[in-house]
């Protein structure tokens, strides 16, 4: 009864997942796309960019799509790569903004109040992460964002770019930030999925257990009844003993003939 009514209370706590289990799951989930995307740019920085710049066939620029041989700057390979996530099904939606966008990129700065507050956070605090349940284009969400970090490789072309807004950039300065944004109810649909998978797991292991104790008190059942049999079965051997035990007494019992009788 007790393993039963555990087992209940806990499926009970784990059907109702609390706004601040999403929460923590969003921020996890959150920032491991941010790191995801920032390894990835730097890799690219370092392994592509950084041996092409050397080779006077292959040009790095933003406007890659529409110039033969050319490769994408880093910033540009991570502003593609975070389109082609978002235009995933997830409704995850992915950012990279800066307070001094490069003049071409018309989108590249904050467009709400998050993204503001974000950036001002961030460049104070550029270890920390910063996150809020907002609305996203009309959608309740959670959305997070990292610094974006200005790394050594990148310093000299933010510096020299003709198109550059800022040119005074030092390694270690907060560039902008990576920011994502995840529909609430993608992430309560995927925290569910978890439930319904933990209850199945539950459930199954009660009906183990269930189980596991019926066939125990059944077999302490049959071995209470067969004690109980032998003990009664020991009780009327020596009730018969102790009967044949008090007429074998009686009848080596003297016999009283009276005074003066033959013997």
């Amino acid at each position: 009864i007790l393993l039963c009514a555990g087992v209940v209370a806990a499926v009970i706590n784990i059907a109702t997942p609390s706004s601040q289990l999403i929460e923590s799951q969003a921020e996890l989930s959150s920032a491991l796309y941010v790191s995801t995307l920032q390894q990835s740019r730097t890799y690219y920085s370092e392994n592509v960019v950084k041996k092409l710049k050397n080779d006077p066939d292959i040009k790095v620029n933003y406007d890659h799509l529409h110039q033969p041989r050319t490769v994408p700057l880093p910033a540009t390979f991570l502003i593609d790569l975070s389109k082609k996530m978002s235009n995933l099904d997830s409704g995850v939606s992915f950012r990279l903004l800066s307070n001094h966008p490069f003049a071409f990129r018309k989108d590249g700065g904050p467009h709400d109040a998050f993204e503001r507050q974000a950036l001002a956070y961030l460049e104070k605090h550029p270890g920390d992460s910063y996150s809020r349940v907002t609305d996203y284009n009309g959608i309740r969400s959670f959305r997070y964002a990292r610094a974006d970090i200005m790394k050594a490789s990148c310093v000299a072309c933010h510096n020299s770019h003709p198109e550059s807004s800022k040119r005074d950039w030092k390694v270690g300065d907060v560039r902008g930030i990576v920011s994502v944004s995840t529909p609430i109810e993608v992430l309560a649909n995927k925290t569910h999925s978890g439930v319904l998978l933990t209850l199945f797991t539950t459930g199954s292991l009660l009906a183990l257990a269930t189980l596991g104790v019926v066939i125990v008190v059944k077999r302490l059942k049959r071995i209470s009844q067969e004690l109980e049999r032998k003990v009664q079965e020991r009780t009327y051997k020596l009730r018969d003993a102790a009967g044949q035990a008090r007429e074998f007494h009686n009848y080596m019992q003297p016999i009283d003939l009276g005074e003066g009788a033959p013997v």
